[in-house]
């Protein structure tokens, strides 16, 4: 209990000082399991706002579409480093890794086609639990084609727009390219997905390589996580942002929390709007 404890006051110390949520696991490559291999290993680009309030100050990530025969993966490659990383910190006798900042890419999005299924494992902040649930896909009826095109990579690219979970997209995909996928769970065009912007201008999504070439596409060991649903996950995620001290509550029942700042401040958790972190979900519903 006291070690939790003690762990729970550096936690706060890190947050408190940042503003942006820690991830804190001890995974690396080898805690995935092969389920497919890839034949187009896809990067993008991706710009995004933290702050609905800030829409002019963005973030960037760069997230990797593996593409198999009867699913695909999306993931974070800066999650993929940090594990690795991990892997090897762990390797030499360290206590964990490194800590992976917050955003809204740190999941794994399976697509299946055929099944018309979206798996997704979703990390939470500060060692908080590892959730799969599964979600809907978008379909081709769900897009509206427009008129348009441009060239993306070389690719000529047509334009169709959907609404998905409460953002309206405007996607640019290639008929050259005949697989309906595209980043994290934008899909159902005749063509891939080389570039996605939302209404906002708060995601954007852009296709920086295409390679051909044949590597395991893996998912976390099941030990790992916890069967969950989207509702839950959404919930758990957002109690996070709204009540930062209510959410380490909710990881450590019982536990008794006491906090200080970056500066060696005591901090006061009764001030619970001084501890809410700007939310910007990929998802509004």
């Amino acid at each position: 209990m006291k070690k939790r404890l003690l762990l729970i006051i550096l936690f706060i110390a890190v947050l408190l000082g940042t503003g942006k949520a820690q991830f804190f696991y001890q995974i690396g490559p080898d805690d995935y399991q092969a389920i497919d291999e890839s034949q187009y290993v896809v990067t993008y680009e991706t710009t995004y706002v933290e702050n609905p309030k800030e829409p002019t100050k963005n973030s960037k990530d760069r997230i990797v579409l593996e593409i198999g025969k009867n699913l695909s993966r999306c993931y974070n490659m800066k999650m993929y480093v940090n594990d690795s990383t991990t892997a090897a910190w762990v390797a030499r006798g360290r206590d964990g890794g490194p800590t992976l900042e917050s955003g809204p890419f740190n999941a794994d999005v399976y697509k299946n086609a055929k099944k018309g299924e979206v798996t997704v494992v979703q990390r939470t902040p500060i060692r908080g639990p590892i959730l799969k649930y599964s979600d809907f896909m978008i379909k081709a009826t769900d897009w509206v084609m427009k008129d348009g095109s441009k060239q993306i990579l070389g690719y000529v690219c047509k334009k169709a727009s959907c609404t998905y979970r409460g953002r309206t997209w405007t996607a640019w995909y290639a008929l050259d390219i005949p697989i309906p996928d595209g980043p994290w769970k934008l899909c159902g065009l005749p063509g891939l997905i080389l570039q996605a912007d939302d209404d906002k201008g708060h995601f954007s999504f852009a296709c920086i390589g295409i390679e051909k070439g044949k590597q395991p596409i893996k998912m976390l060991d099941k030990i790992y996580y916890q069967e969950s649903s989207r509702s839950d996950a959404v919930r758990i995620i957002r109690l996070y942002y709204a009540d930062l001290f209510g959410y380490l509550a909710m990881l450590s029942p019982g536990t008794t929390i006491q906090a200080m700042t970056s500066k060696g401040k005591k901090a006061n958790i009764d001030d619970t709007d001084k501890y809410t972190t700007p939310y910007n979900p990929i998802e509004l519903e």
